[in-house]
């Protein structure tokens, strides 16, 4: 009796152990959600580290020697630079500082003295000239008449002269001849002067003339020099004098900067030198260039202008210029020289790449893999198949593999998944890669 109890329990035990082995095996099917494989334009966005620098930046030294008179500026000034009238003429640049000009105003003085009397005399020569041509023109002609009556008269007694006048008398018409000849020789020479000489003068007192003016010139141009002037709008960074200093010439004064734009310098490795000469040459890409600068909340685009045509031999980085448009509050720029920030760009021609979702990659094994969804006779599977990761895109990553576009992967469910294992589809995924875009603005002056 005890032993038949034994037995049913022993069986009962078995049928229960039995029937809580079959209760605890999973199904085969997993449940599974998926994702698809997308194509889609790519750009390699890249950010580099570099500084503000000035659009132009320059010391003005003084182009003459003397005492400054006047300072018109001070650090942190903003000037003019020269301006087109509406008339069409050119302005000069704001007076920033002035060098004493009393003796120069003296010299001026008494060169328009000198180019007064130049002008009468070219006046005169004007009126006289012609006077004296006349004059020597009447006197050529009272000589030659008066040459041809001695010339008569001569002629007339050489004939009688053996009969009706003594040799005297003959002599002396001789003489009176010759007289007349030599003083009409003498007056067409005269004439002659006067007239080849006419244009020589009047050339050289308008000679005078001019250079009186071109020495009325060199002073006032002496004199517009001892104004100390600006030649770009910008701000005064330096002062290197004060009322009554004495400058020799080229002596530093002023530091003026140009800030209504400014550069944005910074280095690239040499590795993508190709991949930046393609951006730059570019226009679109050229101009999309985001800069973020410390101490400035919001992010401003510029556009790459140059690459500098040289690497540093110590670091193997190339130098590259980008222009940005600097956003002014109230008189200030907010930009300054010296900022440090970081610059996000393009870097070589955008191109098509396939990209699935970072949750649909499984690593772990020799290699990262995804799974495939495939639909077949028997119901769904999954295929696992080797990927070559590229570049993160977000939550999104490049790949290379045998997939194409279009094909469903798994995206959640994949972490127990194994090769050709059955699944059910319990939702698909609608979330699609948005690539990251430029969001800044190029803010107005």
């Amino acid at each position: 009796m005890i032993k038949r109890i034994v037995e049913m329990s022993l069986a009962l035990g078995v049928m229960m152990l039995t029937s809580g082995w079959c209760m605890a095996q999973p199904s085969t099917t997993k449940l599974v959600v998926a994702g698809e494989v997308f194509v889609t334009p790519y750009a390699n966005r890249q950010t580099f580290v570099g500084s503000v620098q000035p659009l132009r930046q320059t010391v003005i030294g003084s182009a003459v020697e003397g005492r400054v008179r006047a300072v018109h500026v001070d650090r942190g000034t903003f000037v003019t630079g020269p301006r087109q009238s509406e008339a069409d003429v050119r302005e000069p640049g704001q007076v920033l500082v002035e060098v004493e000009t009393d003796a120069l105003k003296i010299e001026i003085d008494a060169a328009k003295i000198q180019l007064q009397l130049a002008e009468q005399a070219v006046e005169e020569l004007t009126v006289t000239l012609p006077l004296e041509i006349e004059l020597a023109e009447a006197r050529v002609a009272e000589m030659n008449a008066r040459l041809k009556f001695s010339q008569n008269e001569f002629n007339r007694l050489e004939k009688i002269s053996a009969t009706a006048i003594s040799p005297a008398e003959l002599e002396q018409a001789r003489s009176q001849f010759m007289t007349d000849m030599q003083m009409q020789i003498q007056a067409e020479g005269t004439l002659k002067g006067l007239r080849g000489t006419r244009e020589l003068k009047l050339m050289q007192a308008q000679s005078r003339v001019a250079a009186a003016q071109q020495e009325i010139v060199r002073l006032e141009d002496q004199f517009q020099k001892h104004q100390i002037r600006a030649f770009f709008d910008g701000y005064v960074v330096n002062k290197a004098t004060e009322v009554g200093a004495w400058l020799t010439r080229g002596q530093p004064v002023v530091e003026v900067v140009e800030l209504s734009s400014v550069e944005f310098a910074f280095s690239v490795p040499q590795e993508f030198i190709g991949d930046l000469q393609e951006t730059l040459n570019d226009d679109s890409l050229a101009g999309q260039i985001e800069v973020e600068v410390e101490g400035f909340r919001e992010s401003l685009l510029g556009r790459l202008t140059g690459i500098i045509p040289q690497v540093d031999t110590r670091t193997r980085m190339i130098s590259v210029i980008a222009r940005i448009s600097n956003p002014r509050v109230g008189n200030q720029p907010i930009l300054k020289p010296g900022m440090l920030g970081k610059a996000t760009m393009i870097v070589g021609v955008p191109r098509d790449v396939m990209v699935i979702s970072t949750d649909a990659i499984v690593l772990g094994g020799p290699e990262p893999v995804v799974f495939k969804i495939v639909a077949g006779e028997k119901g769904t599977s999954v295929v696992s198949v080797p990927v070559k990761l590229g570049s993160r895109i977000g939550s999104w990553v490049e790949v290379s593999a045998d997939l194409k576009a279009g094909d469903q992967v798994v995206v959640q469910g994949n972490e127990r998944l194994r090769n050709n294992d059955a699944v059910v589809i319990t939702r698909t995924t609608t979330a699609k890669p948005q690539l990251p875009t430029f969001s800044a603005t190029t803010p107005s002056n």
